[in-house]
Formats: structure tokens, sequence, C-alpha cells
């Protein structure tokens, strides 16, 4: 994996799963920190890595985002 850098677009997003050892979380000094912080140490040493997903991704964030989601889903099943 590799931060986008400059670019205004990126191929594939952080969707919010991780598998870590419980020993990087020691080593954060604050309860609340981002994850960022442990993903820019792990890209430094090259211990950074991803599986592209192939499948339904849905966010349901919002109200209206449940609904878009359910409706994504009936598609998804009839396919």
């Amino acid at each position: 994996l590799r931060r986008r850098g400059a670019a205004a677009a990126a191929p594939y997003v952080y969707a919010g799963a991780i598998i870590a050892k419980a020993e990087l979380f020691r080593a954060v000094p604050e309860e609340k920190f981002s994850l960022n912080l442990l993903f820019d140490q792990a890209l430094a040493q090259g211990r950074l890595f991803g599986m592209a997903m192939d499948g339904l991704w849905l966010h349901v964030g919002t109200p209206q985002a449940i609904a878009e989601a359910e409706s994504a889903i009936q598609v998804y099943r009839s396919s």
C-alpha cells in the first residue's frame, strides 16, 4: 500500500477493518488517536498490507444511506 500523495483520487479506500497485534497500541500515548499514526509507521517499515474486496461495499452512516443500502442489497441479491 501507499498514500495517494498529490493525486486527486485513489483507486482504493480503507473500509474500516484492521488486523493488528495488540502491542502496536501499547506505544500510543493517548486514549484517542488516528490510526494513520500506526499506518504511517507500518508503511515506513514496509509492513502495511491490504486486500481488495471483491463484493458489495456500502455505508449506512445516514438515514438516506440506509435506504440506498437496502435497495442496493436487493439489486445485488438479484444479480
